[in-house]
């Protein structure tokens, strides 16, 4: 048994440092089954051996150039808190090789919102299948996976552990993938009385 820990161990290893970010909302490992079909089970497996829970979610993540297709696969994702600090007891030495990204603070998902009909901010679910690497993708990755405003250049991304920038449902949209996102700016000019948020612009 502590031959295939440490087996787990390395390969948990070789895998992070090759496809793996640690965010702010945990570990993720991207896996490309058209590639490496094989992939997604054996990290599950590593995982499971080393008692850290996880869980599997059917991810996209933009062409590697431009005027080329995203590219579907599946992420391995451990959640901070418990599931992180099993693997960190269990195996440091793994995540000690495992790319950090910048210091945004993000969860797996980008938060999507929208104004209800008092005009409060109000969330409304994320925009879902998208890698969880999506703080750290170039502009033109941002652009092509959805993530800039449908009606002006802005960038929906936080840039930083303090901004409050916002991404808004383009009304009679809904959260999912692709996006069809607005930055604040843009949703409030859909407003009836055109009124201001007094901090549009954000986004």
């Amino acid at each position: 048994m502590t031959v295939d820990l440490a087996a787990a161990r390395r390969r948990l290893g070789v895998a992070g440092r090759d496809r793996g970010c640690l965010l702010g909302a945990g570990l993720v490992l991207w896996c490309d089954p058209l590639e490496d079909p094989g992939s997604v089970d054996a990290v599950v497996a590593d995982l499971v051996l080393l008692g850290v829970p996880c869980r599997t979610v059917a991810a996209a993540r933009p062409p590697r150039r431009p005027g080329l297709r995203p590219r579907a696969g599946v992420e391995v994702r451990v959640a901070q808190g418990r599931p992180l600090e099993v693997l960190r007891r269990q195996a440091s030495s793994v995540l000690r090789q495992i790319p950090r990204g910048a210091p945004v603070d993000s969860e797996f998902d980008l938060a999507v919102w929208d104004l209800d009909g008092a005009g409060v901010e109000v969330p409304v679910g994320a925009a879902g299948g998208l890698a969880a690497d999506w703080p750290h993708w170039e502009g033109w990755q941002a652009a092509a996976m959805g993530l800039t405003c449908r009606s002006c250049p802005a960038d929906l991304r936080p840039q930083a552990p303090d901004d409050v920038r916002r991404a808004f449902r383009e009304p009679g949209g809904s959260p999912g993938w692709p996006p069809r996102l607005l930055c604040e700016g843009c949703r409030w000019a859909l407003v009836p009385d055109r009124r201001s948020a007094g901090s549009s612009g954000r986004g």
